[in-house]
């Protein structure tokens, strides 16, 4: 496993939350929606319209995150096997900057590790995940 997939499941993880958070404002702005009784036509045709333009965005959003989420699932099972290989600290970083989307700051808290001792064991971790593994 590099590091380039590991920044590829980060961003994935970024783009799902962030497609959720886009879903959540289109239905709330959706069930905000209220009639006006009217004499004008136009209006209740066009709250109509809006009202059904929500629904596909929704319906479109939601189905570009169950692909997403799937693929997710994937990279996630594969990142789990290969962080076998790791110390429990290394995995831990690792877990936290890649699966939960951490900053560093926020890992060096967690951890108790200053900057530069946090990215040492990160980058011994990254070197552990490249190498091969050999099966005797």
């Amino acid at each position: 496993m590099t590091k380039e997939e590991l920044l590829e499941y980060r961003t994935l993880i970024i783009n799902i939350k962030q497609l959720e958070e886009k879903l959540f404002e289109i239905e709330s702005r959706a069930t905000k929606c209220t009639t006006r009784i009217t004499d004008d036509p136009h209006s209740q045709s066009q709250i109509h319209d809006s009202m059904a333009e929500a629904v596909a965005q929704c319906q479109d959003i939601s189905e570009e995150i169950n692909r997403l989420v799937k693929i997710s699932h994937r990279m996630l099972a594969q990142i789990k096997s290969e962080s076998q290989k790791l110390s429990v600290n290394q995995g831990y970083i690792i877990y936290l900057r890649y699966c939960k989307c951490y900053s560093w700051e926020d890992i060096c808290k967690r951890t108790g590790y200053g900057r530069t001792k946090a990215n040492e064991v990160h980058n011994k971790a990254i070197k552990m995940l490249q190498k091969p593994q050999y099966i005797v």
